[in-house]
């Protein structure tokens, strides 16, 4: 069974967090969590976004990927790369706000994500 990886700060409540598992060959789920002080929205709460990239799907635009990173030695950084530049809702995922620690905290939990 495949345990998360943290590929964000090593603190991802205060500086956001990015967790990635791998599901089979080519196939990863992902947990994003952005700390709504430290980036653009500047107000408390954290935005958790998730999904699921296959890197096999033919609609991903490698180059571009790859354009954008310049970072694709291995699946894990691909499918680091292809979030950030396709975003959550390209990978059938799913966003939502939580405003405690608590919450963040026992949703990962629920996930089988521990901080």
């Amino acid at each position: 069974m495949s345990k998360w990886i943290n590929l964000g700060d090593v603190n991802p409540l205060e500086y956001n967090g990015f967790f990635i598992k791998r599901d089979g060959k080519d196939s990863f789920y992902i947990v994003a969590i952005y700390n709504m002080e430290e980036v653009e929205y500047q107000r408390k709460g954290w935005l958790i976004e998730d999904g699921y990239i296959d890197l096999t799907d033919g609609w991903i635009n490698w180059k571009a990927v790859k354009d954008f990173s310049g970072n694709l030695r291995n699946d894990y950084d691909k499918a680091y790369s292809a979030w950030l530049y396709y975003g959550y809702e390209n990978f059938g995922g799913s966003r939502q706000i939580e405003y405690t620690k608590k919450a963040v905290i026992d949703l990962l939990n629920g996930l089988g994500i521990e901080l």
